[in-house]
């Protein structure tokens, strides 16, 4: 879709790969959140927001990262 709308094949790359990194961050952090939180012990307390937060920061990160490196 990224190709379709602004007719570049960097751009959709940079895209696709940052989407990439993105799902690989949450499912990594999102396995590691209830054992976190068991020390707490409080199982689930706070787990979104976490995930949610290093999804963001990770994802945002990894898009001007990414088109940093290949569109300049």
């Amino acid at each position: 879709m990224a190709f379709l709308w602004f007719h570049s094949w960097k751009i959709a790359a940079v895209i696709f790969a940052a989407m990439i990194v993105n799902l690989v961050a949450r499912r990594s952090r999102g396995a590691g959140a209830p054992g976190t939180a068991a020390l707490r012990r409080r199982p689930g307390g706070g787990r979104g927001v976490v995930v949610t937060t290093v999804t963001d920061v990770v994802g945002f990160a990894s898009l001007l990262g990414l088109g940093t490196l290949v569109l300049m």
